[in-house]
């Protein structure tokens, strides 16, 4: 073959075979870090999703607790204000009975009780009005056909003559009243009162004013210091707020929404009722108002009673001891004793009976081992 020939042939060039790999590697591998970002973002944004959910779940669970609470509190004061709707009308303590219907508008649950109790508030009133006596008036008939002409002649000696444009002799109901208010019938003197600023809001408004302000103070003040109904006198106050400084009795309420709070838990919610008696006894150190003291006990024993019963007597033994640590109760003492006996046995678990018969170990067919059944 001629040399001169080959020469001028083109020569196949041959990749190395480490190169050819890599190009096999490059064509035919795994996905690339882009694809792998993406894949872990997204795996991040899902745990991110979880854990935002688990929270959301956590806090609409205790916000639908919290709000059952406070709806429970709230119906059992409107409950308690529209029981005493109708001994208030039964009294004729209309000025009081208005403060309530005000108070039970603001919810739905007390504008269905306002609208239940609507007929039997406005017969009663009816009823109070046509009692209050007008000025009198002539008791001649009537002419059949009215004249046209004014009549100029002036008025009898001796006949009464109205004080308002109403026709009623408020200057009376006035007089009445304050005689009420010297004599200490306040509840009959705030009616009166009442209806006289019903009648004509404006007459001698100021002496008005001033004398519902001391009616609404003093006797909210017998309700706190001797009286039954401290939701009447809380409502009181609040009323008198209106006409000037109540003063110490700004005081009187705060303690007695405290009882009346503690009085709703009671034997309902331990825990609850406990801590508002312990405000007062201690907070307050008032443990004699309305035997707050003894209250607070036999919360305590009530508790520690249900928490044996429920098969929790480790917690019943610190209801017990508050109670005994109190009083010094043998009852609180003994049960305390009983119920740490209990606890004790329990956290130390069952206990083998000495003079019991030890147990076959063939009398479940199974044999000790090295033996045949």
């Amino acid at each position: 073959m001629n040399p001169s020939l080959d020469d001028t042939q083109p020569n196949p060039t041959i990749a190395p075979p480490h190169m050819i790999r890599m190009d096999e590697d490059d064509e035919g591998g795994g996905p690339g870090c882009l694809v792998w970002g993406l894949v872990g973002l997204f795996m991040l944004g899902g745990s991110l999703f979880v854990v935002l959910m688990a929270g959301l779940a956590g806090w609409n669970d205790g916000y639908r607790v919290a709000v059952g609470n406070a709806t429970a509190t709230s119906a059992h004061e409107i409950l308690t204000q529209c029981s005493l709707i109708p001994n208030d009308l039964a009294q004729r303590a209309f000025g009081l009975a208005q403060v309530r219907v005000n108070s039970l508008m603001q919810s739905p649950q007390g504008a269905e009780c306002v609208a239940t109790l609507a007929p039997q508030m406005t017969a009663v009133y009816d009823s109070a009005m046509q009692t209050l006596t007008p000025a009198a008036t002539s008791t001649a008939e009537p002419s059949p056909t009215p004249t046209l002409i004014a009549d100029t002649a002036a008025p009898s000696e001796g006949a009464p003559t109205p004080t308002s444009s109403s026709g009623f002799d408020l200057q009376r109901l006035l007089a009445e009243a304050e005689a009420d208010v010297n004599a200490g019938e306040f509840l009959r003197a705030i009616d009166t009162l009442d209806a006289i600023s019903a009648i004509d809001p404006t007459f001698q408004k100021s002496q008005v004013d001033q004398l519902l302000f001391r009616a609404l103070t003093s006797e909210a003040t017998r309700q706190y210091r001797g009286g039954t109904n401290l939701a009447q006198a809380i409502a009181l106050t609040s009323r008198a707020e209106a006409y000037g400084d109540v003063g110490e009795l700004n005081y009187e309420r705060f303690i007695a929404e405290l009882w009346l709070q503690a009085q709703a838990y009671s034997g309902v919610n331990y825990p609850r009722a406990i801590q508002l008696l312990n405000r007062i006894v201690f907070e307050q150190n008032l443990p004699n108002y309305r035997g707050a003291r003894q209250e607070l006990v036999k919360q305590y024993i009530a508790y520690g009673d249900a928490l044996v019963t429920s098969g929790d007597p480790c917690g019943a033994v610190q209801q017990f001891d508050s109670a005994a640590r109190l009083t010094g109760s043998q009852t609180a003492a003994a049960k305390r004793d009983s119920a740490q006996a209990a606890c004790i046995g329990l956290q130390a678990g069952p206990t083998l009976d000495p003079l019991a018969p030890t147990p076959d170990p063939t009398a479940s067919g199974v044999a000790p081992i090295g033996q045949r059944p």
